[in-house]
C-alpha cells in the first residue's frame, strides 16, 4: 500500500465533450449543416473528425453525410476549407457505449486560431450525434445551417455535441511509455 499508478492518455483529438452521450442532438433537413468551432493556441494540421454516432429513437445507419472543415468568420464557419468527397454513413457501434467514428478529409487541412468541422447531410433524417449532457461546450461554438443557403445560426441546446476534429499534432514519431527512474 505504499504505491499508487496513474495512467496518462495523450491522444490527438480535440474534445469539449467528455466522451459520454447522454442524449442525441440531431438536425432534420435535407442537406442540414452541423459545425462545432474549435480554436488552436499553435497552428497544426487537420487529418479528420472522430464523431460519436448515437442510435437514440432511431437508427439512421443506412443515411449519408459528407464531412466538411470551414475558416472562422467572426466566429461562425466561414470559407470551406476541405472535405472528404465520399459520402459516409453513421457508425454506430455494438462493442462498446461511447466509441467513436474516425472519419478522415481527403488531404490534411492546414489549420490555425479558429476554425470549424462538421457534417453536411443528403436527407432529413435524424444522424443522431452523441450529446453530451455533462459539459456545455454547445453554447457559441455550436452551429447549424439548414438547407441550401440558409444562414449560420448558433445552438441554444445545452451539452456538447460528440464531433472531435483529429489534428497532426505535430507528431512525427509515436511513443508509447515514458521511463520513469
Amino acid at each position: 500500500n505504499d504505491s499508487i499508478t496513474f495512467e496518462q492518455v495523450f491522444i490527438n483529438d480535440y474534445a469539449y465533450d467528455d466522451g459520454t452521450a447522454e442524449k442525441a442532438y440531431a438536425l432534420t433537413s435535407a442537406g442540414g449543416k452541423i459545425a462545432m468551432r474549435f480554436a488552436l493556441e499553435v497552428p497544426d494540421t487537420l487529418l479528420g473528425v472522430a464523431i460519436h454516432f448515437t442510435p437514440y429513437y432511431n437508427d439512421a445507419g443506412s443515411e449519408t453525410f459528407l464531412i466538411r472543415a470551414w475558416s472562422d468568420s467572426s466566429g461562425l464557419p466561414g470559407a470551406e476549407l476541405g472535405e472528404n468527397y465520399q459520402f459516409h454513413t453513421p457508425n454506430y457501434f455494438s462493442d462498446g457505449y461511447d466509441v467513436f467514428a474516425y472519419y478522415p478529409y481527403d488531404e490534411p487541412i492546414p489549420v490555425s486560431g479558429s476554425f470549424h468541422v462538421g457534417t453536411v447531410q443528403a436527407n432529413d433524417a435524424m444522424l443522431n450525434f452523441g450529446l453530451d449532457k455533462n459539459t456545455n461546450a454547445n453554447a457559441g461554438q455550436l452551429h447549424y445551417q439548414l438547407g441550401l443557403g440558409g444562414a449560420w445560426l448558433n445552438s441554444d441546446i445545452e451539452g456538447s455535441v460528440m464531433i472531435r476534429p483529429v489534428l497532426k499534432a505535430n507528431k512525427s514519431e509515436v511513443w508509447t511509455g515514458l521511463a520513469l527512474s
